[in-house]
């Protein structure tokens, strides 16, 4: 026997975990998929190192009847977001069989792993889909500039709940008019 770490141990044990989620859900899509296993973990602290959300569970990703779907637009990944009247808008989907509420929350520290969360949008009982998920001002929430979580939390009937996290960078010394995304044509 031996100690393993890194993406060589991990990618067999992920790959493991997702051949028990589509045996167990074969007519899932890529985004259920990717929904279960993003909200299946058991979280990891006081690392030192960012290692994403936390280490899979198998058991959680296979244990409800059904999936839902809480997923963030790739556009988010990474965002900057800064100057006084600073805004983004988050986009995704929160929705599924037997869906009850989605909420939206940043992390109350700068921090990839934070131990309290603020509101950006409380319970809502409206399905979304590849949509507006909440409109949220940093400096509402008294926000310092840092490097924050933002996750979205969606639960079914059953108090079953699926989420999907992202980094965003906060930084008030930026004009306003950030986000800004700059393309190969504006060069």
């Amino acid at each position: 026997y031996g100690i393993c770490s890194g993406t060589s141990m991990s990618a067999p044990l992920v790959s493991g975990v997702l051949g028990l989620i589509i045996s167990k859900f074969p007519q899932a899509t890529s985004d259920q998929i990717l929904s279960s296993l993003t909200s299946s973990y058991d979280p990891i602290y006081n690392t030192g190192k960012y290692i994403g959300t936390g280490r899979v569970n198998a058991f959680k990703a296979v244990k409800s009847p059904n999936i839902l779907l809480a997923i963030f637009d790739g556009a988010l990944d990474d965002q900057f977001v800064g100057g006084p009247n600073g805004q983004i808008n988050i986009r995704g989907t929160a929705s599924g069989i037997n869906f009850l509420k989605y909420r939206v929350e940043v992390g109350k520290e700068a921090t990839a792993y934070p131990s309290a969360w603020i509101s950006v949008k409380g319970d809502t009982f409206t399905q979304v889909t590849n949509g507006l998920l909440a409109v949220w001002k940093p400096s509402s929430t008294n926000i310092v500039p840092g490097i924050y979580t933002l996750r979205v939390v969606v639960t079914d009937k059953n108090q079953n709940t699926w989420e999907d996290r992202t980094l965003i960078y906060i930084d008030s010394t930026l004009k306003d008019g950030w986000p800004k995304k700059i393309s190969a044509r504006d060069m």
